[in-house]
């Protein structure tokens, strides 16, 4: 959830979009919900969601406030709630650094159990890299004694998914820009008469794309780098770069649905703050304390 999709002002639709919003998630709320007929009536006014700037306690006081202050409609536009429109508004709000959704669906399933039990209790540090379109974001965090981020270990670099696809496009320009994406996905398009083969082109330019991140990665985190357990990678261009980011460490796992990572670890937050805990059961990350 951002502020670009709740929109500016109390009252505007907020649409609901099963198909290009993690449509995990979605599947999640049908679920969470299949108690109750009335579909999105049902859903927990409890919102978590994540602030991307970094030591901004002012500004995500601000969004937290926006949002618990605004009333909106939210409107189903396929699946579940499909035709349905409601009311919404949130009882309680809490913002986090955002890539602590990832981390948090990196580590622990849908029923709030570790996905990897030998890292949920090591107090050693772990890494995120969340691979977005326009930029990429890199998180260094501990979930032993407690959850947190650790910020000097943390940045951003300007390149993304985009950046590979505005490369090959450079490289051929004769591709349409809404057909760059599948072409490299497939690493050939049919134009014009023959088929391309973008082969060494695309291998080239992942290489190039990999290697900016990969080099201030390796600045920031400089000789703390041998003590990160593991290197998760997240977001949209997750899959895109995942080889080429294989030898940046020992132990390099891409996120179960990397590119709705960040949503479907503030639901799991939500989520499990709402379930008790089992006595006997296995251990959960503690949420943060807001920003």
């Amino acid at each position: 959830m951002d502020s670009e999709r709740i929109g500016g002002r109390s009252g505007k639709p907020f649409l609901v979009n099963c198909d290009r919003v993690a449509s995990s998630a979605c599947f999640h709320l049908k679920n969470w919900n299949s108690r109750k007929a009335e579909g999105l009536n049902g859903l927990s006014r409890r919102a978590v969601t994540g602030n991307r700037k970094r030591n901004q306690r002012k500004d995500t006081g601000n969004f937290a406030a926006t949002l618990q202050g605004m009333r909106f409609t939210a409107i189903g536009t396929s699946g579940p709630f499909q035709g349905l429109e409601r009311e919404i508004r949130f009882d309680t709000v809490k913002v986090l650094p955002q890539a602590i959704g990832a981390a948090y669906a990196a580590l622990m399933d849908e029923q709030g159990r570790p996905r990897y039990p030998e890292l949920a209790v090591v107090e050693d540090p772990m890494a995120l890299i969340d691979i977005g379109y326009r930029t990429t974001d890199f998180t260094v965090f501990q979930i032993r004694p407690r959850l947190r981020v650790l910020e000097e270990l943390s940045g951003t670099v300007a390149v993304g998914a985009h950046t590979v696809y505005n490369m090959v496009r450079a490289a051929f320009p004769e591709i349409p820009e809404r057909d760059v994406e599948s072409a490299v996905s497939r690493e050939n398009i049919w134009i014009n008469g023959r088929t391309l083969d973008l082969r060494r082109e695309v291998a080239e330019v992942r290489k190039s794309v990999a290697k900016t991140i990969a080099d201030e990665v390796k600045h920031r985190w400089s000789d703390r780098m041998g003590r990160i357990r593991v290197v998760f990678l997240a977001g949209g261009g997750a899959k895109l770069l995942q080889s080429e980011l294989q030898t940046l460490h020992p132990d390099v796992r891409v996120v179960p649905e990397p590119q709705g990572a960040n949503a479907l670890g503030f639901w799991l937050m939500g989520r499990m703050a709402e379930i008790p805990k089992e006595p006997a059961g296995p251990p959960r990350l503690m949420v943060p304390q807001q920003a």
